[in-house]
């Protein structure tokens, strides 16, 4: 067997074996499961038979394959940059060589980028018996304002029940959070689901609430309408509302056409009628009933709002409850 013959034979056992140890398989796509310790032995004997300069770099290799298993990454990358510029002075190197070479450098580079070193994984340190405590009474809180959140949103008579119940499932949410990832996967469905319903009531009874309003609007248009029907001036019709709208705390009794109609006859004996005359008389107490800040609130002018249109808004409306 010639020189060259028995340096190929040496380089070819050489990267197989630290190949293997290195956790790569000469077969594509076949990854070793663990490390071979014997074929670490056999590179060491077969690369110190070698006196040549590739000998040296596969070494070299050798040497930063050693460094890197002792979780000596720096010291591994010095070595394998010494045996790569020796690799490249020579100018000889082998396929099977530079391929060797590429593969401790992976390695190494694996060793350095986060979450791939060859160090053991460093645990986070138990909790300690005060954090388990906290963490325990963090979830117990949790679940208590998550109740408290699910009465509240129940309380139908509590005007401001959903502001109310969306600010404790919030503090449910960061306690469970302070509870620890576990519990706050646990709880995350269920946080869920009560954000979605809380919203969608939120948002229906707004909508119940605006139809409230377009109905009495539209109340209050017809009777406009039929009061101007009758004669009866559509302005001094507006300031009775307007003075009833500062009364309407106090003022309880319904308001009819009739009343205000008898305004309209008194108003054609006498030639003319003021609109305190007719607020003393309290018409119309109740067709305001927070209709004029209603209009201001939706932007509605009550003197151009046409009947059918409101009619159906309001069917619209209440095809969408």
């Amino acid at each position: 067997m010639t020189i060259s013959t028995l340096s190929a034979f040496r380089s070819a056992i050489t990267f197989v074996c630290v190949a293997s140890a290195l956790g790569f398989s000469a077969t594509p796509r076949m990854p070793l499961r663990r490390p071979r310790p014997e074929c670490g032995v056999a590179v060491v004997i077969t690369a110190s038979g070698s006196d040549s300069t590739d000998g040296s770099a596969d070494q070299l290799l050798l040497s930063a394959l050693e460094a890197l298993r002792g979780r000596s990454v720096d010291r591994a990358r010095s070595l394998h940059e010494e045996a790569k510029a020796m690799y490249e002075r020579s100018g000889s190197a082998r396929p099977e060589q530079i391929e060797l070479l590429n593969l401790v450098g992976t390695r190494i580079d694996q060793a350095v980028a986060p979450g791939l070193s060859l160090a053991e994984v460093r645990r986070p340190p138990p909790p300690t018996k005060e954090q388990l405590a906290a963490r325990s009474k963090a979830k117990l809180d949790g679940d208590r304002a998550l109740m408290q959140a699910v009465q509240v949103f129940g309380n139908k008579a509590d005007g401001e029940r959903f502001g109310k119940s969306i600010a404790l499932l919030e503090e449910a949410r960061q306690l469970f959070l302070t509870a620890g990832s576990e519990v706050e996967r646990e709880r995350d469905a269920v946080m869920g689901n009560l954000f979605a319903a809380i919203r969608a009531e939120e948002e229906r009874a707004q909508r119940v609430a605006k139809l409230v309003r377009m109905k009495k609007m539209l109340e209050v248009v017809k009777q406009k309408r039929k009061a101007e029907a009758l004669g009866i001036d559509g302005e001094e019709f507006d300031r009775a509302m307007s003075t009833d709208e500062a009364e309407s705390e106090r003022a309880t009794s319904a308001p009819t056409l009739q009343a205000v109609q008898g305004q309209g006859e008194a108003a054609g004996e006498r030639g003319s009628t003021s609109s305190g005359e007719i607020a003393d008389k309290d018409t119309g107490a109740s067709l305001t009933d927070d209709i004029l800040q209603a209009w201001r609130r939706d932007g509605v002018d009550p003197n151009s709002v046409e009947i059918t249109r409101l009619e159906q808004d309001i069917e619209d409306l209440e095809g969408s409850l």
